[in-house]
Order: C-alpha cells, then sequence, then structure tokens
C-alpha cells in the first residue's frame, strides 16, 4: 500500500539524494520506501513485487536472527494477524512481561486497533490485505517468500 502512496513514505525524503539511479517497476518508483535493506541496489531496477518481497524477507530474516541473539526473556514475538484475532490479549501479555499496568482505557484502545488507520498504509488495516490487491503479481513472487512464511508459522496452503 504505501509504496503506491504519491512517494508520502520515500526514503529520499529523509535521507537525501540516493547515490544510483532508481527505477522501480519500469521507473514508476524513482525512489525507495519503508525499508532500504542490505543488497537493495540489487533491486533498484526491479518489479516492485520483487522489491517488496526482498523487503519482506529481509526484514523477517533480521528480526529471526535477532531473537537468535537476544536473550529469550528480552524478546517478545508479535504477529500483525493477531491485531485482528487478539488484539487485547497479545498486548495484555505484552504489558504483563513489560510489568506494565494494562487498564480499561488501554484495553477499549487495543481491541479497536483494526478500525485504526496507520501512518504506514493506506486506508485501515486489514487482515491480509496484501492478498487483495495485484494477486498476478504476489502469485508470481509467492515461491520465493513461501519457504519464510512457513517458517514463521503461517498456513501457505489457504
Amino acid at each position: 500500500d504505501g509504496w503506491l502512496y504519491d512517494g508520502h513514505f520515500a526514503l529520499g525524503k529523509l535521507l537525501g539524494p540516493f547515490p544510483c539511479s532508481v527505477n522501480i517497476d519500469g521507473g514508476a518508483f524513482r525512489d525507495w520506501s519503508f525499508l532500504l535493506p542490505p543488497g537493495w541496489r540489487d533491486y533498484n531496477d526491479a518489479p516492485l513485487e520483487e522489491v517488496c518481497a526482498h523487503q519482506w524477507l529481509t526484514a523477517n530474516r533480521l528480526a529471526l536472527e535477532a531473537a537468535r541473539q537476544i536473550p529469550a526473556e528480552q524478546w517478545i514475538r508479535l504477529r500483525y494477524e493477531d491485531i485482528f484475532d487478539r488484539p487485547v490479549e497479545m498486548f495484555r501479555e505484552v504489558f504483563d512481561r513489560l510489568e506494565l499496568p494494562f487498564d480499561e482505557a488501554i484495553r477499549r484502545h487495543c481491541a479497536a486497533l483494526d478500525t485504526r488507520p496507520t501512518s504506514i498504509v493506506v486506508g485501515a488495516p486489514k487482515k491480509e490485505k496484501w492478498k487483495g490487491r495485484h494477486a498476478a503479481k504476489i502469485e508470481r513472487i509467492f515461491p520465493r517468500i513461501r519457504p519464510l512464511m512457513v517458517e514463521l508459522g503461517y498456513d501457505v496452503d489457504r
């Protein structure tokens, strides 16, 4: 979503001009958005779906690597889908783990998270929103992201 949002999330706004030409998706994107992962230059002329797959894979691999290096008692694993499936329980567990109070106002806020637009997506959050748009492009990169999805516990056969 954010990539398609009129450059709102473009990194050039924060980092300044890129040191090399960016022609993502045939030149439709002349700037990077969100994560600038290791190896980003290799994707400067790639289709957008390949760029997004690389960003997703890199971010999740880095998180898994961090989890292996950080003591288990200092790591809290969160799943985006839990905002829709069990938002109150998920955040109650986080607050408990951090020894923070979880009052009624926080409970109400957590219960309504799936209705609140965020600053990094267009429109309200939606579970599996990424599957609803550009299905053919997603199918093209799915074999690449599938192994990590399985490792992360996703049901890839649905």
